[in-house]
């Protein structure tokens, strides 16, 4: 026998002789022995054996015997009065060896039925065992269990060493929601119906297992009504209900749902608070192959746990899938002053009303281990997580895709250290900071062996943000790569320490500090130790780490960039192959062996679980190098559902042949990481209804442009195959009856995807549907791409409204969309739209932003085309107002127009900080700054050229304010442009720029422009101006290429190049010093013959865009 069987068994049995010594000396135990067994007993026969008993004479126990579960049925215990003899499961005691109270559970209950034989004239129906159990060991039973007790059929027949023996049996009571036996939960056949009736007789050492079907916690309307697990009683779902062991079910198969659906179907509003209850149990409590849904703890004082609440408890949850449930606190589970053992659980589709949509922790040090959180959300802190001082432990968890309206996309943490272990955070969003991970006061986390995937956060923090100096973070061994956010696309630090040791930051983007921006004193530390930091964008503030603070310690590491520190490389580190997302080391990378082993625990592994130090010197970064690991990967296998209005088979979705007719039908089956894809054809919302629209999913891409016979994705051809969206939805032709909007984007991650259709027919045009009529976004970070927004209509923001949001947008083309009042094309509102390769055409505004209207939103625009875009007020083009800091790369505005000022662009107030760099502006016209107007706005643009812009006055550039209005031009070329004022620009061209009214270009009225290192028609004063013509290749045909001979060349200040690349996507300097406007002057192609609009694909970011699909951040 094993050695640890045979201690528990004897330890149980001492602990049993103690209990049952306990209960006799009692004065009421003969009250409970009649309740146990009933009146009808032989007085005499009881009373002689229980005084032995109580003399504590054990002699006249039968005889104990261990035996295989399978010959008693799989029951824990059983009691043959034919031999008596009490049987023991071994399974039972080998999954016990750690828990005697089971074990004496078991041996009082068989004791019981011992007793029941040896003192009751006639056996009658009911479990006397378990009765007897629980009064000896001084559990309460009310009502509704000793009925269900005293019904409960226990005995079978069995046969043993070839001899037939009837048993009274103890263990698993079984339930099924379909059974038609008698309903006493002692065989599948006769199994309970209701899983509170097992529930209700349950005892400790008991098992409980439960059919597939739907179980509610009643059957009336109570919402305080729960499924409440007893202590020491393990729940196992996932059967079919003939199974005889354990392992023979399959619980993801077998779906078994306790839901909390207990009032009207779809209503949340009436559903249980808490689905499950597991308060108050030890860690021989088990909860195992549920699904757990519909609970809502939505109503003080029950604002905690919708789906499990968990007080002071030590339970053991295994093998769950927790969704769709919502609370206040802890959607799907709210722990409390609790140690839970978590594993192999998926927390899914949860929310919070305020924080941790799918797990709130407060005071407690849980083990969560191979948890997968997906699409949470929190409307507060902690779209999946919020931890509370608490200090967990996290192994191998994956969250993916969820969402904060505030703080931390995934985690939150308030006072807590989690130890966060082989992680994986995948496109987590948080509208403010931290978009998969939030510390704030007195947070210590420590992070290992992880991996950051494009994650975003609005404002700051795109995986990380540290909030305060009480906050000490570390992280070892972990991989950020397509994270974005506007300040810190990586990590922002504010006024806490940090300690990053070997780890890579790649391919992550932002405004300022595209890897690291900090703020901080004297009293905060950072260190950045065996890092590799390369290839991190930061489009304005051109630094990967940003605003470092003086107590920053670099050393032995790879670092893109001028850093001071010890050991540091600035050569490439020459990763294997990071579009296919994988930063091993090449065998010549120059970052083997460049680390020191002084600063790491080489106990732990590096990224890919191999040994930390292969060469005696640790290499730099996530991955030890020279014998490559395995390459990681990040599963998702979609699930495809295919649309064709067209079709003809079952309707399902399940192929091309039998796809869905309606797009909406497919949308309301897609779960999430689905894919939809449709074929040509137009789609509608709905047929008259307006305030419907196709409501993206989370979690969902849906790709149009297919024939609907495709099998790969890269064979459709979206420009061919058109595929619309059309608002069209009552009378045809008529748009006042049309939809308000046609898509809408609203609350959802990076991980949706809207790729390859013509939007159109949106006409936003009532009081509360008046934004949008496109595409409506709101608190999202969907990404668009390969699209038409053509044709909509909308009060603001006629093809797209954006707010709270940061979509991504790649070949997106707005075309003629109407805004009644501002942004034809797109309005954003505290919004930080990425755009690249895109292009606007002949939007209109009434009031102000012919394509584009920014309100507190900080845009970043790449390689965009603005043309014949016009605003009835100001803004041709673009309107830039309050605290918005647009930054415009590689961008060409022509013939835009606006009736007061600015053609192309309007810079309004002095919150207004626009940037522009290697763009042209052309044929822009306008009354007031043909090109761009400065309203009390100190813009600044490089490398550019203005040419044939025309305004009355200031056909380039007007600026209106006072002494510290000071817009700034370098680098720049202003030709053929009339007018006259200040604004600082440098490194430009204005040229054949027209003003009829003040002949100067560039006109100051109560401001100072200034220009600097560029080449001004008739003049401007400043440093480094020259007045030459800049002798374009052709400039009536539209190339403003630089001749071998212009002027122009090697003329600017390279301080102010802010790109490697010029329009044309070529090197920006290349010979030493940077050319003036949008071209650098290359003699290999200078003489292409080309126009404005024949620009290659090229980026400043990322590297997107491929004919068939583009590579997003998933």
């Amino acid at each position: 026998m094993n050695p640890k069987v045979n201690q528990i068994l004897g330890k149980s049995v001492a602990l049993t002789k103690e209990y049952l010594t306990d209960f006799l000396n009692q004065p009421e135990f003969n009250q409970d022995l009649l309740l146990t067994f009933g009146e009808n007993l032989n007085r005499s026969q009881g009373l002689s054996l229980l005084q032995s008993l109580i003399a504590q004479d054990f002699s006249q126990l039968p005889h104990l015997e261990i035996i295989a579960g399978e010959a008693i049925n799989y029951a824990h215990g059983a009691y043959s009065f034919n031999n008596n003899t009490i049987y023991l499961s071994q399974e039972f005691l080998i999954n016990n060896v750690d828990n005697i109270d089971a074990v004496a559970q078991v041996l009082i209950a068989e004791i019981g039925h011992y007793l029941d034989w040896q003192i009751n004239l006639e056996d009658t129906p009911g479990d006397e065992g378990n009765i007897f159990a629980a009064l000896v060991t001084g559990k309460e039973l009310d009502v509704n269990q000793l009925t269900l007790l005293k019904t409960q059929d226990d005995r079978a027949t069995v046969e043993i060493a070839g001899e037939k023996l009837s048993i009274e049996q103890t263990g698993i009571i079984y339930v099924d929601v379909n059974a038609t036996g008698k309903n006493n939960g002692n065989s599948w056949v006769n199994a309970y119906q209701d899983l509170q009736d097992a529930i209700a007789v349950a005892q400790p050492g008991d098992e409980i297992w439960v059919a597939d079907g739907t179980y509610r916690p009643t059957t009336e309307t109570d919402r305080n009504f729960t499924f409440k697990i007893p202590n020491g009683v393990r729940l196992y779902g996932g059967f079919t209900g003939n199974e005889t062991r354990l392992e023979h079910r399959d619980w993801q198969k077998n779906s078994t749902i306790l839901s909390g659906e207990i009032g009207k179907i779809n209503d949340k509003s009436d559903n249980s608070y808490h689905v499950v209850d597991v308060s108050n149990i030890s860690n021989d409590s088990v909860l195992d192959g549920f699904v757990i849904t519909g609970g809502n703890a939505n109503e003080n004082p029950v604002t905690s746990g919708g789906g499990i609440i968990s007080d002071r408890s030590k339970a053991v949850l295994t093998n769950l899938i927790i969704q769709d449930n919502a609370a206040s606190y802890g959607g799907g589970m709210y722990v409390n002053e609790s140690q839970l053992d978590i594993k192999n659980l998926v927390f899914e589709e949860n929310s919070a009303a305020h924080d941790g949509g799918g797990l709130y922790s407060n005071n407690s040090n849980s083990i969560l281990e191979q948890i997968v959180f997906n699409n949470n959300y929190a409307s507060d802190g902690g779209g999946a997580i919020y931890h509370y001082n608490s200090s967990p432990v996290l192994n191998k968890v994956e969250l993916r895709s969820n969402h904060s309206g505030e703080d931390g996309g995934a985690i939150y943490n308030y006072l807590s250290n989690p130890h966060l272990t082989k992680m994986l955070f995948l496109n987590n969003t948080a509208i403010n900071y931290g978009g998969a991970v939030f510390n704030s006061y007195h947070s210590s986390p420590i992070i290992e062996n992880s991996i950051f995937k494009g994650n975003i956060a609005n404002v700051a923090g795109g995986s990380i943000y540290n909030n305060g100096a009480t906050v000490d973070l570390s992280v070892i061994n972990s991989l950020f790569t397509k994270n974005i956010s506007q300040f810190g696309g990586v990590i922002y630090n504010d006024h806490n320490s940090l300690r990053l040791t070997n780890s890579t930051i790649a391919d992550n983007l932002g405004r300022y500090g595209a890897a690291i921006e900090s703020e901080g004193n004297e009293s905060t530390t950072t260190n950045l130790n065996n890092n590799i930091i390369w290839h991190n964008p930061s489009l304005v503030g051109n630094n990967p780490i940003g605003d470092l603070n003086q107590n920053t310690l670099i050393s032995y590491s790879l670092i893109e960039g001028s850093y001071p520190g010890v050991n540091i490389l600035h050569q490439d580190p020459l990763f294997v192959n990071t579009n296919n997302f994988d930063f091993r080391l090449s065998a010549n990378s120059p970052a083997l062996n460049q680390g020191n082993n002084d600063l790491i625990n080489q106990d732990i592994p590096d990224l890919a679980v191999n040994p930390r130090i292969i060469n005696d010197v640790v290499d730099l970064g996530a991955y030890e190098g020279i014998e490559l690991p395995p390459q990681p990967t990040i599963e998702t296998n979609p699930t495809i559902i295919y649309v064709n209005a067209n079709a003809k088979g079952n309707n399902n979705g399940t192929s091309w042949a039998n796809a869905y007719t309606s797009l909406q039908d497919a949308l309301a089956s897609a779960k999430f990481n689905s894919q939809i894809w449709v074929a040509a054809g137009t789609y509608k919302p709905s047929q008259s209804k307006r305030e419907i629209s196709f409501q993206l999913k989370n979690g969902v891409a849906i790709y149009g442009g297919f024939t609907g016979d495709e099998t790969k994705l890269e064979q459709r051809d979206w420009h061919k195959n058109s595929t619309i969206l059309s608002g069209d939805i009552g009378n045809l032709n008529n748009q006042t009856d049309n939809s308000y909007h046609v898509v809408d984007a609203s609350n959802i991650t990076n991980s949706t995807v809207l790729d390859g259709f013509t939007i159109i027919g949106g006409n936003a045009n009532h009081s509360s549907h008046n934004s949008g009529g496109g595409i409506y976004s709101k608190q999202s970070q969907a990404i668009f791409a390969n699209l038409i927004v053509q044709q909509n209509y909308a009060l603001d923001g006629g093809g797209l409204y954006s707010s709270d949001s940061l979509n991504q947008l790649y070949n997106v083309n707005f075309v003629d969309n109407q805004a009644n009042q501002n942004g034809g094309g797109i309005y954003t509102n505290n919004s930080h739209l990425i755009i690249s390769d895109s292009s606007f055409g002949q939007n209109h505004a009434e009031g102000d932003g012919g394509a584009l209207f920014n309100y507190n939103s900080n845009p970043i625009l790449t390689k965009i085309d603005f043309s014949n875009n016009t605003a009835a007020d100001e803004g041709g083009a673009i309107f830039n107002d309050y605290q918005s800091n647009p930054a415009i790369f590689n961008s060409i505005f022509h013939a835009n127009a606006a009736i007061a000022s600015g053609g192309a662009i309007f810079n309004y107030g002095t919150t207004v900080d626009a940037k522009y760099f290697n763009s042209i502006f052309d044929n822009n016209n306008s009354h007031f700054g043909g090109a761009i107007y400065n309203y009390y706005s100190n813009s600044s643009g490089s490398n550019n050229t203005f040419i044939n812009n025309y305004a009355q006055s200031g056909a380039a550039v007007y600026s209106e304010g006072d002494e510290e209005t000071q817009p700034v031009f370098s680098n720049s070329i202003f030709w053929k442009n009339q007018g006259k004022i200040d604004p600082a620009l440098s490194n430009s061209i204005f040229w054949s720029n027209q003003s009829p009214i003040d002949s100067d270009l560039i006109v100051n009225q109560d401001a100072n422009t200034i220009v600097s290192y560029s080449l001004v028609e008739d003049g401007y004063s400043g440093i480094g101006n020259i007045d030459s013509d800049p002798l374009f290749i052709d400039g009536k045909a539209g190339n403003f290429r630089l001749q071998a001979n212009s002027p122009g060349i090697d003329r600017g200040n390279n301080e102010f190049v802010t790109s490697k690349i010029d329009l044309d996507g070529n090197q920006r300097i290349i010979n030493q010093t940077v050319d003036l406007g949008a071209y650098e002057y290359n003699a290999s192609v200078a003489e292409k013959t080309v126009n404005l609009w024949d620009f290659e694909q090229d980026q400043i970011g990322f590297n997107y865009g491929v004919d068939s699909t583009v590579p997003l951040l998933i």
